[in-house]
């Protein structure tokens, strides 16, 4: 022990270099952990910002579609009639009072680059589906509006089908996408409540 300790004190500026690299290299370690934990919330935070921002301007076109819609199919949305779980109850003759709307794409750009992210693991399981499910409708209906370009293109030339497809191809192009958008409006508003909560 006391060689060892002779030795030290004999080499003590090796010692010290040895003993400062090593506690170096480990304050380096921590402190590089400690930045990429950081600048990972960082980003985790700001991607959810964008989703945030992405899904409130969705909301905000959603909103305005059901407030352009006439007051009685308004009131039958406001009675249940159009519930996500239990689909869409409006007569034909409602939907027939309604002109052919054509809506333009919904974004789904920060929900695409989120999930390329990987950070979509951070999010609980609950808030995953539903946001899961929110952009899927939003999806739907961005395929339901590309498809009533293509049906208002059938109906506004002559065409060999019978009386009932016209009819339906027609309230289709009328109401088939607002119907998807009125569903989907009390579910956006949950998820936008969800994240605000999670981004203060």
């Amino acid at each position: 022990m006391t060689q060892q300790l002779q030795y030290c004190f004999n080499n003590q500026e090796w010692v010290i270099a040895i003993t400062s690299a090593i506690v170096g290299a480990v304050v380096a370690l921590v402190s590089t952990i400690v930045w990429d934990n950081h600048k990972n919330k960082s980003v985790y935070k700001s991607l959810l910002k964008l989703l945030l921002f992405e899904l409130t301007e969705n909301q905000k076109r959603i909103a305005s579609v059901i407030e352009k819609l006439p007051q009685d199919i308004r009131d039958s949305i406001a009675n249940g009639n159009i519930n996500i779980d239990k689909g869409v109850f409006i007569s034909a003759a409602q939907v027939s009072k309604l002109g052919w709307t054509f809506p333009k794409s919904y974004a789904v750009d920060a929900w695409k680059t989120f999930i390329s992210s990987g950070f979509a693991v951070k999010l609980t399981p609950e808030l995953f589906h539903k946001i899961y499910k929110i952009y899927d409708s939003i999806d739907s209906i961005n395929f339901l509006s590309n498809l009533s370009v293509n049906i208002f293109q059938i109906l506004a030339q002559q065409n060999k089908l019978d009386e009932e497809t016209n009819k339906n191809f027609d309230q289709f192009c009328k109401f088939g996408t607002q119907a998807v958008e009125v569903m989907l409006s009390q579910g956006i508003s949950e998820v936008v409540d969800d994240l605000e909560r999670i981004v203060k």
